[in-house]
Formats: structure tokens, C-alpha cells, sequence
């Protein structure tokens, strides 16, 4: 399971929520909605969004009209979520890496540090 702090809170069974809980997919998910991702001709991993989107109510345990008030943001957070969760061909490995650094980067808030140069004595 993995958590995503909501940048917007929803509304799901009329209680505030601030953070999804994303289960890991069964094999019953899978068959029924399929692989979130492809690639593409040149090797590219490539996002299929209606299937990933399709797992998000399931997987974070909400109805699909909660899953509906999600910022963009926050549909894309959980879309990557979902797909790390799955293998992926060795080939996309580096891809896959990128993307939970990409996760882990979203989560954080960017600070900037000034450099040597930079400081003020």
C-alpha cells in the first residue's frame, strides 16, 4: 500500500480526506482493467490513461464520484502509483526509476538553498 498526500481534499462519504491509501493491484483487478501502460514504437513507456483511472476508485477504496474531485495533480500522482506497482520489461527499467524519483520529488516541497556565491554574509 502507498499513501498520497491530496493537494485538494475530497469529499468521500461525506468526510473530509486529505490522504489516498493505494492498495496494490490483484490479478483480478488486472484482468479486469488491464495493464496502465504500453510503449510506444520507439520503446517509450506510455500511460494508458482510461485504464489506470479505471483502477484508481478500486485501489484507494473511494466511490468514483470522490475519485471525480481529484485535482489533476493528484489523478496524476496516483496514476504513476498505480503503474510502479506493476513490472515492468527490463527495457523500461530506467523509465520506471525516473518516475518513482518523480513521485518521491512530487511529494516534497521544492526549497532552494542559496549557493556560496549566493549567501549573504
Amino acid at each position: 500500500m502507498k499513501s498520497i498526500v491530496l493537494s485538494k481534499p475530497i469529499q468521500v462519504h461525506n468526510n473530509k480526506v486529505t490522504v489516498l491509501e493505494i492498495q496494490e493491484p490483484t490479478f483480478d483487478q488486472v484482468e479486469k482493467y488491464g495493464i496502465p501502460f504500453s510503449h510506444s514504437e520507439r520503446g517509450d513507456m506510455r500511460l494508458d490513461t482510461r485504464s489506470a483511472l479505471s483502477y484508481l476508485p478500486e485501489l484507494a477504496g473511494i466511490p468514483r464520484s470522490s475519485a471525480q474531485q481529484m485535482a489533476l495533480h493528484d489523478v496524476f500522482l496516483a496514476s504513476m502509483t498505480i503503474v510502479i506497482f506493476l513490472p515492468v520489461p527490463r527495457a523500461w527499467q530506467s523509465q520506471t526509476t525516473i518516475l518513482q524519483r518523480c513521485l518521491v520529488l512530487a511529494h516534497k516541497p521544492l526549497r532552494i538553498t542559496p549557493t556560496s556565491a549566493e549567501s549573504v554574509p
